[in-house]
């Protein structure tokens, strides 16, 4: 008798329970928007798919998953989530009824997150629910932020055995190409998920593409795509360079591989970087060692970047251990290296501002400030894109905005400043030479006293020393001029 009393209480509370967890997911899944197939979500319809977090009590709380449903429904036990709402928040999104199972689009969102381009990341999470709220699976399938964007369309199942498909563009952007207009480049990955018959979700990568992006508030254009550098053949590419220059570095046969395997800016910017350095950049070394070839390796990074590393000396305490990130492209010569990120740069693969366009500038003269912070402006990006004939380019900017004196000091200065290797491309108005845009030359504001500028820039990002120079400044016409530097 009391063994069938134990049997009968058992089963009511089992029964208990399991209306409780059916009341729990009815909840749960109750603030989800249901959405009718077919339905596209991208970067301008996820606004309205997740609405922007508000402070406790605001208008959009409900729109935050409470910490009891993060944890019962969205994330494995295995899996660590903050279910704080604090440092991430996860947002109701949108759901789609696939029969026995429910598949719901959730927003995963951290502020903190770094980004190229600002902080803070989007994941939006697709996850499938059999009838008794039991996650069958789950996957990422797109990120939001100021450096990733994505475009989706969702369908019904387009195979025999798919109860759902869902077409993504993932894009990411690299770098700048014109910040006036906005225009980035960056990649574009194209993906297919579908949901089978068993709930679970696969996921295809169908295409990766490079591409020219416009970005304007809550808005994306794709202006134009092209294909890839293929992996493997640019890992091939810089190996069999790297391999062979560090085997005929210091040789005739070097400067060789260099014009068959670089760009002419990259050859030309490499020049200035080893006048900068007193080091082959290439290698970021003053000599070779026989371990750098056995060590070497070469990975993909994203996009055309790769990263180059080595080991030298190694079991000495002499051993080192150098990272490279290095940029392949493809040019009317085939494929080519186009850069390779120089010791100084801390940004992870470095040549952030390589495309960005110069056109968009211009000289302001209306104040002693204003021309030499424009000038300063328009000067060091175009050490920054790195165009072919850049020492060039830059005599014809001088010969325009220095007065004759201010030329004769720069022609004195470059004869009495030379490398250890004899480079004359000193350039006094960089005090270096070569510069990295990571160096953030800034005009002082409310320097200008007896028509003089300071200006300031970091050579070493680490460092809390800043180096300086001052500019005198004269007014010619309507036009202001640099009529000489003052050097340290």
């Amino acid at each position: 008798m009391k063994k069938s009393i134990l049997i009968i209480l058992l089963s009511l509370t089992s029964c208990i329970i399991i209306a409780q967890e059916n009341r729990s997911f009815k909840d749960y899944v109750s603030h989800f928007r249901e959405k009718q197939l077919p339905c596209q979500m991208n970067v301008d319809s996820v606004w309205s798919y997740f609405p922007q977090r508000a402070s406790k009590g605001g208008s959009y709380a409900n729109y935050n998953i409470p910490a009891k449903y993060i944890k019962q429904y969205i994330c494995p036990s295995a899996q660590k989530c903050d279910c704080s709402n604090t440092n991430e928040w996860y947002l109701y999104g949108i759901k789609m009824n696939l029969g026995k199972y429910l598949a719901v689009v959730v927003s995963k969102r951290s502020d903190n997150y770094p980004t190229k381009f600002g902080r803070g990341l989007r994941d939006c999470l697709l996850i499938v629910y059999n009838g008794e709220g039991k996650m069958i699976s789950r996957k990422t399938i797109a990120q939001d932020s100021f450096q990733h964007f994505f475009f989706g369309k969702f369908s019904k199942g387009n195979e025999p055995d798919t109860l759902l498909s869902l077409f993504i563009e993932r894009g990411s952007m690299l770098e700048y190409t014109d910040r006036s207009n906005s225009l980035f480049k960056g990649i574009l990955d194209s993906y297919v998920y579908t949901v089978d018959k068993q709930g679970m979700i696969k996921e295809t990568k169908t295409a990766d593409k490079a591409a020219k992006v416009q970005w304007s508030e809550k808005k994306i254009k794709i202006l134009e795509t092209w294909d890839l550098v293929p992996e493997q053949k640019a890992e091939s590419l810089i190996s069999t360079f790297y391999k062979a220059y560090i085997s005929e570095s210091g040789s005739l046969a070097g400067d060789e591989l260099k014009k068959k395997y670089l760009t002419k800016r990259l050859i030309e910017k490499l020049d200035r970087v080893r006048a900068e350095t007193d080091a082959d950049p290439v290698i970021r070394a003053q000599d070779t060692t026989d371990d750098m070839v056995k060590s070497l390796s070469v990975k993909h990074i994203e996009g055309d970047w790769y990263m180059v590393s080595y080991t030298s000396n190694k079991g000495t305490k002499f051993e080192r251990s150098e990272k490279i990130p290095t940029k392949v492209i493809r040019s009317d010569n085939g494929y080519m290296i186009d850069y390779i990120t120089p010791s100084w740069n801390t940004i992870n693969h470095g040549g952030t501002m390589l495309e960005e366009s110069t056109t968009s500038l211009s000289i302001n003269t209306s104040s002693p400030y204003s021309f030499l912070d424009s000038f300063y402006r328009l000067y060091t990006l175009m050490y920054a894109t790195m165009p072919d004939g850049l020492t060039a380019q830059l005599a014809t900017l001088r010969a325009k905005h220095l007065t004759p004196k201010a030329l004769l000091q720069f022609k004195e200065v470059e004869k009495t400043r030379k490398s250890s290797e004899g480079s004359p491309n000193y350039d006094m108005l960089i005090d270096g030479f070569d510069y990295d845009p990571g160096w953030g030359l800034t005009v002082v504001r409310n320097s200008l006293k007896d028509g003089v500028l300071k200006c300031i820039y970091k050579r070493n990002p680490k460092s809390e020393k800043f180096n300086s120079f001052k500019v005198k400044i004269v007014k010619q016409g309507t036009s202001y001029m640099i009529d000489g530097i003052i050097m340290r």
